[in-house]
């Protein structure tokens, strides 16, 4: 065979085979869809940073009931002890005559009337 027949059925192929044919683009398409991916993906950013926010307020909100119930648990333990050995501990101390001091007076001691350990 021959270059020029060789060369003949090649350019036969190539016109088969165009490759402007199989790359064809239809480039409205493809924009078409980009914007709509670009618009999914903004609306449900959207909506998770909103569902962020959300579950910040409802964490912010538990935080203060924990606060208050921890703030009314330190007054009921301390109301127990009261009422149990801490109100007997003061019952017995009544009972046995023991009153609170309301003043105390210190007894002041000269300098000179120390004795000089040598």
């Amino acid at each position: 065979m021959s270059t020029a027949i060789l060369r003949s059925r090649d350019r036969q192929v190539y016109r088969k085979i165009n490759l402007e044919n199989l790359l064809k683009i239809n480039w409205t398409f493809m924009y078409s869809i980009g914007i709509f991916l670009c618009l999914v993906l903004v609306f449900f950013y959207v909506f998770r940073v909103n569902q962020l926010t959300l579950g910040v307020n409802v964490i912010k909100e538990d935080m203060a009931k924990i606060d208050v119930l921890s703030e009314q648990g330190r007054m009921l333990e301390t109301s127990f002890v009261e009422s149990g050995f801490l109100g007997r501990a003061q019952a017995t101390a009544k009972d046995l005559g023991f009153e609170k001091t309301t003043n105390v007076s210190y007894i002041q001691i000269m300098q000179n009337s120390l004795a000089k350990a040598r």
